[in-house]
């Protein structure tokens, strides 16, 4: 991996052959924490249609459980275990 990290530094110093450059000190590296959210119907309507979008859906019907992650953050997690 020490390579693969050695050939990334040389390369961020190289031009774009195709469109833009990017300006690499315009992101982060460290993590950003984001809020637990305890229910997904207290969601935005905006919030919801974005997470349809991922194939989640706030409603959480026909399904066991719900598991949503951003960037290095659980903001929601819920099992429902049934029993015959």
């Amino acid at each position: 991996m020490r390579g693969l990290d050695e050939m990334a530094l040389r390369a961020s110093d190289k031009t774009a052959k195709l469109g833009p450059d990017i300006d690499l000190d315009a992101y982060g590296s460290g993590p950003v924490s984001y809020s637990y959210v305890e229910d997904l119907d207290a969601l935005s309507e905006a919030d919801k249609d974005r997470m349809i979008l991922a194939g989640v859906d706030a409603g959480e019907t026909e399904r066991s459980g719900t598991y949503v992650q951003k960037d290095t953050s659980v903001s929601f997690e819920k099992s429902r275990h049934y029993v015959n």
